[in-house]
C-alpha cells in the first residue's frame, strides 16, 4: 500500500494490521505542526516549575553515596573521630547545600597556603644533583621551593581545627582530585579562587538556524497520519510506517543536503574491501546524534501503528455478520478469521524481519 505525502510516496506492506484505508477515515492523512503546536515525545527541562522536592542538589550528584564517617581510617592521630557524628553531617549537608562557586569560595577558606622551611644551609647551598638515570636527586634550590598547605574545619564553637588531607576529603564527600585543583588556583591566583572557567569559552560547536531549520523540514516531509480510535489518548503524537527509523531518515538527510559526505564514505567502504587506506572523512552537516535529538525534542512520532486501530475490512465483514442470516454468518466468519491470521502472520513475519536485521547488522559491525 502506498501512503502519499507531501514530497512522495513510501510503500507499506500489505497485511501488517490488516489494511488501512482512507475512504473509512481509519487514518487521516496530516501534516506536521508548527514548532508552537507540536510537542515532543521528550519533555523538555522546565526547572522554574518545578517543586522542591524536585530539585537536585546543586553540589553534587543526586543519591551521592555517604560513607560512614565514624568508620574511616585517617592518620595515626584519628583527626576525625575529634568531631561528633551530628556535627560532621552538619558539615557535609551545609556544604551540599551551596553551589559549586559558593563551595569553592568556602573551602578556599579553609586551606591555609605557607612557604615550607628550609634549612640555612640549603638556602644558601643549591644542590641539585642528578643521577645517572636523569632523575633529580638532590634538594631543589630555595627560588624553587613548593607551597605547602593545612586543612581545617570549623568545630562546634566555629574555632579552626586543624586535619589531615583524607578527613578533610571525607567530611565534605569529594576525592583528592578536587584538592588538587583547588591548590593549583591557590597558587596561580595568589590566595583567591578564580571562578570555574568551563563552558564559558566562544568556541562552542554551533549548528547554525538554517541547517536545523532542513532538519525540520525534512522531518516534516516523511508522511505521517493520526491515530483514529486513540486520538483522544494521543492527540499530538503521529505515525509513520514501521519501515522507517531515525537512522534511516538521518541516511536520506544526508543524500539530499550532503551528499558528498556519503560518496566518501561509499569509497572508504570500497577501500576498506581491497584493502586500501581509506581516505580522509569529514564532519557531516549535523551529526546522528543531532538529529536524533531534535527528532525526539521538537516532534512526537512514533513508528509503526496503533493496535487499537481496525482495518476497513476487518470493519466491513463485522457489519456483514451482523445483518447476515445464519447461513451466510458462517462464512463470514470463516473469511474474517483467515484474514486476522493473515495479518497475524505478517506482524509475526515483520518482527522476526526487524530482529534479524539487527543480528545481521551488528555482525557486520
Amino acid at each position: 500500500m502506498a501512503v502519499a505525502g507531501s514530497t512522495g510516496t513510501v510503500e507499506v506492506e500489505e497485511g501488517f494490521n490488516c489494511s488501512y484505508s482512507n475512504e473509512v477515515g481509519r487514518f487521516e492523512e496530516i501534516t506536521m505542526a508548527s514548532d508552537e503546536e507540536q510537542h515532543g515525545r521528550i519533555r523538555l527541562r522546565q526547572p522554574e516549575k518545578w517543586t522542591k522536592k524536585h530539585i537536585k542538589r546543586p553540589g553534587l550528584r543526586k543519591n551521592s553515596p555517604r560513607v560512614d564517617i565514624t568508620s574511616v581510617e585517617c592518620c595515626k592521630k584519628q583527626c576525625i573521630h575529634v568531631f561528633t557524628p551530628v556535627h560532621l553531617a552538619k558539615i557535609r549537608d551545609d556544604f551540599e547545600s551551596m553551589f559549586y562557586e559558593q563551595q569553592n569560595q568556602y573551602l578556599s577558606g579553609l586551606l591555609h597556603r605557607y612557604e615550607t622551611k628550609k634549612s640555612s644551609g640549603h638556602c644558601r647551598k643549591q644542590n641539585p644533583a642528578i643521577s645517572s638515570s636523569g632523575k633529580r636527586v638532590g634538594r631543589p634550590p630555595a627560588e624553587a621551593s613548593q607551597f605547602s598547605f593545612r586543612y581545617t574545619i570549623h568545630d562546634a564553637d566555629g574555632i579552626n581545627v586543624k586535619i589531615c588531607q583524607k578527613a578533610f576529603c571525607a567530611i565534605h564527600g569529594f576525592g583528592p582530585k578536587r584538592i588538587l585543583v583547588l591548590r593549583r588556583k591557590l597558587q596561580t591566583s595568589g590566595g583567591c579562587i578564580e571562578p570555574d572557567q568551563r563552558g564559558k569559552h566562544d568556541n562552542h560547536p554551533a549548528v547554525s538556524e538554517g541547517t536545523r531549520d532542513l532538519v525540520k523540514a525534512h522531518i516534516r516531509s516523511v508522511p505521517s497520519r493520526q491515530s483514529h480510535y486513540s486520538r483522544a489518548d494521543n492527540s499530538d503524537r503521529t505515525y509513520v510506517s514501521p519501515e522507517l527509523s531515525i537512522s534511516r531518515l538521518y541516511r536520506d538527510f544526508l543524500q539530499k543536503h550532503d551528499p558528498d559526505y556519503i560518496a566518501m564514505e561509499q569509497e572508504n567502504q570500497r577501500r576498506k574491501q581491497v584493502h586500501q587506506p581509506a581516505l580522509a572523512l569529514g564532519a557531516p552537516i549535523v551529526s546522528e546524534h543531532y538529529y536524533h535529538d531534535i527528532f525526539v525534542t521538537d516532534f512526537n512520532i512514533h513508528f509503526g501503528y496503533p493496535r487499537s486501530d481496525s482495518c476497513s475490512q476487518c470493519d466491513s465483514l463485522r457489519q456483514k455478520i451482523e445483518s447476515a442470516s445464519a447461513d451466510e454468518k458462517e462464512w463470514l466468519q470463516k473469511e474474517l478469521d483467515d484474514h486476522q491470521t493473515f495479518a497475524k502472520t505478517g506482524y509475526d513475519t515483520f518482527r522476526f524481519d526487524q530482529k534479524l536485521s539487527v543480528e545481521s547488522w551488528n555482525k557486520v559491525q
